[in-house]
């Protein structure tokens, strides 16, 4: 069976100039949206961990990227040209980037110290290109991830929307494929920052784990800008915006009632 993904470019941040806003976009392999599954009782609940040292994917099959995330290193790493950057901060900012997503939807994220029990691990990218990466494992049949056109290595994010129409696609008839584990690797060879001073050739680290965060729970890119997950950076938003909470509500449902988290939903800057 071959494995069609929606999207063809590789899941990271670009650099380009804004663009129109439009609806979010699911990830599909062969018609399926992808989606953590619920437990037996209903709950959906993800673990995350953070690297302290080395760490490499195996890929099979079932791994949508050859590259993303293959191979990486501490998440203290990530800062290695940031020095105004504390490990605290970047913690900070992660654990913040996971309560924007388990503040609108169904869906709640806890951290675990052992690399086994993790469903989501975060750490450095050993790779030499881009800023910002994430992967996943799906289960189920297959013979290998390959995009629609035909480049495994780009077979997450970069989709585009035609005419601009609204894509979050119903679920209905939609197979899920259910995520067996997703990785997040940002590079330690470019600087970062924390929050938004109009300078785009360096990326906030809050925002950045915010969008890849979403691809590892299945939403893919919606279009250029105008939302959290849109594939051009340009700080014209700085939460989660309509079309990013309608497209994770539509594979998680909206949020239910639960403690008060560390962040929520951010807010728009014109």
């Amino acid at each position: 069976m071959r494995v069609t993904v929606s999207a063809a470019a590789v899941l990271m941040i670009l650099l380009c100039p804004a663009g129109a806003a439009i609806a979010g976009q699911l990830l599909r392999i062969d018609g399926g949206t992808v989606k953590w599954p619920s437990s037996a009782s209903g709950s959906r609940v993800v673990t995350f961990a953070v690297l302290t040292g080395r760490f490499a994917v195996t890929g099979t099959s079932r791994t949508l990227s050859r590259y993303n995330c293959s191979s990486m290193g501490a998440f203290a790493d990530i800062l290695d040209n940031s020095p105004a950057i504390s490990p605290a901060m970047a913690h900070k900012a992660l654990r913040a980037a996971f309560a924007a997503w388990e503040g609108v939807a169904d869906i709640a994220f806890r951290q675990v110290f052992d690399l086994g029990k993790a469903n989501i691990i975060v750490g450095a990218t050993d790779s030499h290109r881009g800023r910002a990466f994430a992967n996943l494992t799906y289960a189920g049949p297959g013979n290998g991830p390959s995009s629609e056109n035909g480049h495994a290595d780009k077979a997450l994010g970069g989709s585009r929307v035609s005419g601009g129409q609204p894509s979050v696609l119903p679920m209905q008839n939609a197979r899920p494929v259910h995520i067996e584990r997703a990785y997040v690797c940002l590079s330690p060879r470019v600087r970062w920052k924390i929050g938004f001073d109009s300078n785009l050739k360096i990326y906030d680290l809050r925002y950045t784990f915010t969008h890849e965060i979403g691809h590892a729970i299945g939403l893919d890119h919606p279009g250029k800008s105008g939302a959290v997950m849109g594939y051009r950076y340009d700080e014209s938003v700085e939460g989660l915006q309509q079309s990013d909470i309608e497209a994770v509500r539509a594979l998680y449902g909206p949020r239910r009632s639960r403690e008060p988290l560390l962040e929520l939903q951010g807010s728009s800057r014109k």
